[in-house]
């Protein structure tokens, strides 16, 4: 049976996505900074699906780590989903440099090396699915620190697919529009109409992952909303409200 690493599977959607791959028969390799806070999640994923659940600790700013992370996990992982995120306070990252870095190192810097390192252990077949963000579509002033990095992420993902295709690996750029989550309960959007649930978008990245999909944007109309956005000249946006 196969194998599937979850990167940050204590995030909303990261629990959401691992109960949908174990519900597809996946093993699951689950990691976080602190491992302990996954042993109920794990315990609880093995008597639900009668899988199995490796846990392991993983800090992806932590770029040192990253090869001998690589080098050791067993089995084999088949899907590689990278969750790891971090919205952060652009106030403060204006003025302040670690928040800085731990915007751009949470979101670019360190997703990118947790795959780079693992891709010479894909076998032929695996599919890696990244976690961006249509915020990186077209970033705005008030999460300009994150919009850009998501942006970085997004475009490295599409570069990787291609770079990866002649070696059966394949790669899906993910970009959910608001979700409800931790992450975002701060936000007057998160509570509006168009907010996702994670078990909505752990469903189409699942499926993505299945199908095969170059880009996906969860929910579906979230494509024909940043469609739009990214049409629109620069002074209309100023005007909205960021």
């Amino acid at each position: 049976m196969a194998w599937a690493l979850v990167v940050s599977g204590t995030s909303d959607i990261g629990r959401a996505v691992a109960h949908r791959l174990a519900a597809a028969g996946y093993h699951l390799h689950l990691t976080a900074r602190r491992p302990d806070t996954l042993h109920d999640d794990a315990q609880d994923l093995r008597i639900r699906y009668e899988v199995e659940v490796k846990v392991h600790a993983l800090d992806v700013r932590d770029t040192a780590h990253h090869p001998s992370f690589a080098a050791e996990l067993t089995p084999r992982p088949e899907v590689v989903v990278m969750m790891a995120g971090y919205l952060g306070d652009n106030d403060l990252a204006e003025r302040d440099a670690e928040e800085r870095a731990r915007i751009m190192e949470t979101n670019y810097n360190g997703p990118v090396s947790v795959i780079a390192t693992l891709v010479p252990h894909l076998p032929a077949g695996s599919v890696i699915a990244g976690i961006s963000s249509v915020a990186g579509e077209r970033p705005r002033a008030s999460l300009y620190y994150y919009g850009s990095a998501k942006r970085g992420f997004s475009g490295w993902l599409d570069g990787l697919r291609m770079r990866l295709k002649p070696k059966g690996i394949h790669v899906v750029t993910v970009k959910p529009g608001v979700v409800a989550t931790k992450m975002t309960a701060h936000l007057p959007i998160a509570r509006g109409p168009l907010t996702a649930t994670p078990e909505k978008v752990a469903a189409d990245i699942v499926n993505a992952i299945r199908k095969r999909k170059a880009t996906l944007y969860t929910p579906w109309f979230w494509r024909w909303i940043m469609l739009v956005m990214k049409l629109m000249p620069e002074f209309v946006i100023q005007r909205m409200k960021a």
